[in-house]
């Protein structure tokens, strides 16, 4: 039939009822409330297609809250919200799309596009595919058709599984075959009919499918995976790019790629940290893993390869003045790079090396004192972000690279709050700013500075205008509006579901399953905070029941891992804590207060012991969480915490609770929490004597990494096989190294011994992976394993016969932790195994030692089977008597400081 079957009557009034659709359409996207008239059936029919579109999981939010309908009145229409800001439900959009494009390919189809749930640009197929999806499919659709009936010929395939668009069909009159001639559609109820429709349609199959807007490095609708490995770099740049309204949505790069885009942070200069971590994300990619099997993981979990584009970043700070040869920072005088002032840097580095922000700004102060300096100290911040796209061979992929810088002053004194939400701000008064004059700080200016003049901001603005990204109508990572979130229901847990739900387990992340010896471990793929975590909007720590209080000796242990896998699920981003409010709540905390809260000085013996007395006078009924805080504080202070205390949480009273959990929950848009597998490389062993070392990932303190060093060396020698978290840096890296250099050394001895990883996708982000791929496959000697969860992986470490805890920050802690509820839940893994945990004098023999605070609090009979020394050689001593005789628990020994003084509470 020939579209002369319609009159030109029936043409006019067919593009009328498009055009209709097309501005309604438009509207919705754009945020707008068009009205319908449910009894008029030319109308009525957009109520019901989005009504499928919601029961099918294509569009957020219920029919009713995308147009207004008769009757509506001012409160109802408001309740409505904002619509632009509902996102698409990627996973099953892309999912359609996936498998229609997956059954095209194989019959040999190229030339064809799928009308895109994202904003994809246009192209010059001749066949188009429109599968359930959501309302920017069908917006694309209606702007085809329009243009068929005028004239442009191209096939329109609607493939209308499970009767999805039977009320648009309905609208367009598609029963009629005349009008489906005149609009150049197809209607099919399968993927297969799709398929042959194409075949049969008598238009070339393998024409190359080309962009009509001109070849752009990004694609429109780009979906950013950020390899960072600072979570704040990612929510701050969704935050930008939201308030520049770009064609992105960002995610978290660990999501698609597991740990493939590890931490790799070997060159002194920010540039150069950039410039590797992209090299290590493409070596992985095309060398170590493939092209084709990235692409494969990317589809699996709901991303379009074609669409993703990855980023990198650093940050580099240099100040207007060289201090470095002055003695305050001869430790720092490596990070130096010639002809810049002086840092030149990160500040991360410098600051490990210096032992910590507060510490570090203390001894600017000082040292500008003593040198007589009164004018402000200026400072550069400067970012570098570096984007690029998968292409099918590495030598395609072009690296787009963008700069940014701000400046400002240096605050020399710092400003930590006494509330107990222990933040602490080290950078003030950007340049360029109205209210700079007054003295008002980055963080008092809030979202202004971060959108306006932050070095990120000046980046993103210069990428998005040289790659032409244009303004979206539907950014894909903002929730829902916030006037309709703030009505729901929010689901709070607190501390008193955490302690409840202890009872009958056989120990954190375990079940007891029942079997001819008694019982053994279950098979849970994942752990117990995340099933906690998972079923609340929200987590709010604050005071403690009655329940907790009557024997709070008992509770210390879990309440204490509660607060620690709070805190690093949160640092980490972990799927269970993504978007998701951490509250807690402490009464004022006066101890840094009264003793001077810019200038605390651990290595003044009596300041340490202040501090001791001060955790051990705490009442949890009063300061439920004033330990564990105070213990926060301390290690970050001391550089073993390098995750700003600010980002994880916030102190609030009881008033605005509720204002402000939704207001944290609402920033983000729905979060499906990620399932991993567990994968291995390499060979593990059972047959050696094992020890396990925990500890920070992050130092690079040398007094800490050169004890870790010597623990793997020696204990390669001695024959044994060493566990660690896996970690490229920090306490795990040095262990590590210290087994692979005693191996390499002496081939001849190697496999004697044997070094295991154990990482999980999560920590491998931020901590990066000690082994290669390629080391792996050179012997028998070493093994890798990626862990689904936290859980998983300490069990994993605790397999070992003996556990040495060396310096450590909150992660560390929480491995303790775990270590003790597992030995309180009598767990076969732990059982009658020793805790070796190194106390580094880290500020001189006279002064407060490492993990002296931490074992003034714990309770007396949870020190059973722990050893506390100073060195590395001491804990060696003691690995190399347990490998020799065997260990015997012991039941009265008493653990002292330095000083010879009880560190047992009160």
């Amino acid at each position: 039939m020939s579209t002369d079957q319609l009159t030109n009557t029936e043409k006019i009034a067919l593009g009328e009822k498009l055009a209709w659709a097309e501005r309604h359409l438009c509207a919705i996207l754009k945020g707008g409330k068009p009205g319908i008239d449910s009894a008029d059936e030319n109308q009525d029919w957009l109520f019901d297609q989005l009504t499928r579109m919601h029961a099918g999981h294509y569009v957020c939010t219920p029919a009713h809250s995308y147009l207004t309908l008769p009757g509506d009145d001012i409160t109802e229409m408001k309740a409505k919200g904002a619509t632009k800001y509902h996102p698409v439900s990627a996973r099953f959009v892309l999912t359609q799309r996936r498998k229609v494009t997956e059954e095209l390919l194989n019959a040999s189809i190229r030339n064809f596009h799928v009308m895109g749930s994202d904003d994809q640009s246009a192209v010059n197929a001749d066949h188009y595919v429109m599968v359930p999806s959501g309302i920017q499919s069908l917006y694309q659709t209606v702007q085809q058709l329009q243009r068929n009936l005028a004239g442009d010929r191209k096939m329109v395939v609607i493939q209308n599984n499970d009767e999805s668009w039977a009320p648009f069909l309905k609208f367009l009159g598609a029963g009629n075959k005349s009008v489906c001639e005149a609009l150049g559609c197809v209607v099919t109820q399968s993927r297969e009919d799709t398929k042959n429709a194409i075949l049969f349609g008598g238009k070339d199959i393998d024409k190359d499918v080309r962009s009509l807007s001109g070849k752009k490095n990004f694609a429109n609708g780009m979906e950013l995976l950020f390899g960072s490995t600072q979570p704040k770099k990612a929510d701050e740049t969704s935050q930008i790019l939201l308030h520049e309204k770009v064609r992105a949505g960002v995610k978290d790069a660990v999501i698609p790629l597991h740990w493939f885009l590890s931490a790799d942070e070997i060159s002194k200069t920010f540039e150069g940290n950039s410039f590797e971590k992209v090299e290590s994300m493409l070596t992985r990619i095309y060398d170590q893993i493939g092209y084709d099997e990235v692409c494969k993981r990317l589809r699996e979990r709901g991303f379009d390869p074609e669409r993703v584009v990855f980023c990198a970043n650093d940050t580099g700070v240099s100040f207007s003045e060289d201090l470095s040869e002055e003695p305050e920072f001869k430790a720092s005088h490596h990070e130096k790079i010639p002809g810049r002032p002086w840092p030149g840097v990160e500040l991360g580095p410098i600051v490990d090396a210096q032992g910590g922000i507060m510490k570090f700004m203390a001894d600017v102060k000082s040292c500008r004192e003593r040198l007589g300096r009164t004018e402000p100290l200026r400072y550069h911040d400067t970012q570098v972000y570096m984007f690029f796209k998968l292409a099918p061979k590495r030598e395609d992929v072009k690296i787009e690279s963008y700069f940014g810088t701000g400046t400002g002053y240096v605050t020399p004194n710092p400003r930590p709050t006494s509330d107990g939400s222990l933040y602490t701000e080290h950078y003030c008064v950007p340049d360029g700013q109205p209210d700079g004059i007054n003295g008002k700080t980055q963080a008092e200016l809030g979202t202004r500075y971060l959108y306006t003049d932050s070095p990120q901001a000046r980046c993103l603005r210069a990428m998005i205008q040289d790659q032409d990204v244009p303004q979206s109508v539907k950014p894909l990572f903002k929730h829902a509006a916030d006037d309709r979130n703030r009505r729901s229901k929010l689901r709070l847990l607190t501390q008193d579901n955490w302690v409840r739900e202890s009872s009958g387990s056989g120990g954190p992340g375990l079940a007891r399953v029942a079997n001819g010896n008694g019982w053994k471990q279950s098979g849970r793929t994942h752990d117990e905070f995340e099933d906690f975590a998972e079923s609340g909007d929200a987590i709010y720590l604050g005071a403690h029941g009655k329940t907790v209080l009557s024997d709070f000796d008992t509770h210390h242990v879990r309440l204490s891992l509660l607060f620690c896998k709070a805190g690093t699920h949160k640092q980490i981003l972990h799927d269970c804590m993504y978007g998701k409010a951490l509250m807690i709540c402490n009464p004022e905390l006066n101890f840094f207060s009264a003793n001077g809260a810019a200038h605390q000085n651990w290595a003044d013996p009596e300041m340490g012991e202040k501090f001791i007395s001060y955790l051990k006078s705490l009442d949890p009924a009063e300061h439920p969480w004033g330990q564990q805080l105070l213990l926060y504080r301390f290690f970050h202070e001391n550089s073993l915490i390098k995750q700003q205390p600010k980002y994880i949480w916030t102190a609030t009273d009881q008033s605005s609770l509720g204002a402000k959990l939704r207001e944290a929950r609402d920033r983000y848009s729905p979060h499906a929490p990620t399932r991993y597998s567990k994968e291995e490389y390499g060979s593990d062993r059972e047959d050696l004597f094992s020890v396990s070392v925990l500890g920070s990932a992050s130092t690079r303190n040398p007094l800490y990494t050169e004890s870790a060093y010597y623990i793997g060396y020696e204990s390669a020698r001695a024959g044994m096989h060493v566990r660690s978290g896996g970690g490229r840096y920090g306490i795990m890296g040095a262990v590590s190294q210290g087994v692979m250099d005693y191996q390499n050394e002496r081939p001849q001895f190697a496999d004697r011994s044997h070094l295991s990883a154990i990482q999980m996708p999560r920590t491998v982000q931020f901590e990066g992976l000690a082994l290669d791929l390629n080391d792996l496959h050179q012997g028998g000697n070493r093994y890798v394993a990626i862990e689904p969860g936290m859980d998983p992986r300490m069990q994993n470490l605790f397999r070992s016969d003996v556990m040495i805890a060396d310096a450590g920050g909150l992660g560390t802690l929480e491995e303790i932790y775990y270590f003790l509820e597992m030995k309180r839940q009598n767990n076969p893994v732990v059982r009658n195994k020793p805790l070796i945990i190194i106390n580094h004098p880290h500020l001189g023999k006279d002064a407060i030692h490492l993990y002296d605070a931490f074992l003034a609090v714990l309770p007396e009979r949870e020190k059973k089977d722990i050893f506390v020394v100073e060195t590395a050689k001491e804990a060696m001593d003691l690995v190399l008597d347990f490998k020799a005789n065997g260990y015997k628990p012991e039941n009265d020994k008493k653990i002292v400081s330095s000083h010879g003084i009880a560190l047992s509470p009160v």
